[in-house]
């Protein structure tokens, strides 16, 4: 029995050398660096301008309640999760909020079906946005599911136009559109 001790004590004391020879050995302490000429080159994300805000990252632009109130009872409103542009950024708008055309994505919870979530999807324009689209494509027409036509950049009327269209009253009244507030 004591010799399997002294066989133990020699493995741990064989394994405790190993790694403070290897430690020593790797000079963990040291810093090396590559030559300037072998550094890689920036990938440009440093200087690149940071990701775009999305309806998470910002207040709603207007209160539910006020279609609801418009509406009545009829008007079913889900819940806003999150909605974006492929490239407008929210907070600033396009370029030029008279003339632009962009893929809108919103992201809906229905209180009645639980934690699932419903994506809905529009191209959001205006009509000099279009006419611009329009010229640049070769086959001079345009195909056109879903969309919103707005006279300029409004992100308060864009949501309000989605949101009357994905909630809307349970029941539409067929001899009377669906108007919005102020109209």
């Amino acid at each position: 029995m004591d010799t399997d001790l002294v066989k133990y004590a020699i493995v741990i004391g064989c394994a405790v050398a190993l790694f403070v020879f290897a430690r020593l050995a790797s000079g963990k302490d040291e810093v090396h660096r590559f030559p300037q000429s072998l550094q890689p080159e920036s990938n440009g994300l440093e200087d690149s301008p940071s990701v775009p805000l999305t309806g998470s990252d910002i207040p709603f632009p207007f209160d539910l309640r006020e279609l609801e109130s418009v509406y009545g009872s009829d008007y079913v409103s889900p819940n806003v999760v999150n909605y974006y542009f492929d490239e407008i950024d929210l907070a600033t708008g396009p370029p030029d909020p008279s003339s632009f055309m962009d893929n809108f994505h919103i992201i809906l919870r229905y209180p009645e079906q639980g934690r699932v979530d419903f994506p809905s999807d529009y191209l959001i324009a205006t009509p000099s946005g279009l006419d611009k689209k329009l010229q640049d494509n070769p086959e001079k027409h345009l195909l056109l599911l879903k969309t919103i036509v707005v006279s300029r950049y409004d992100l308060q009327n864009i949501l309000r136009a989605v949101m009357l269209d994905v909630a809307g009253p349970n029941e539409p009244d067929d001899e009377e559109p669906l108007k919005l507030p102020g109209e």
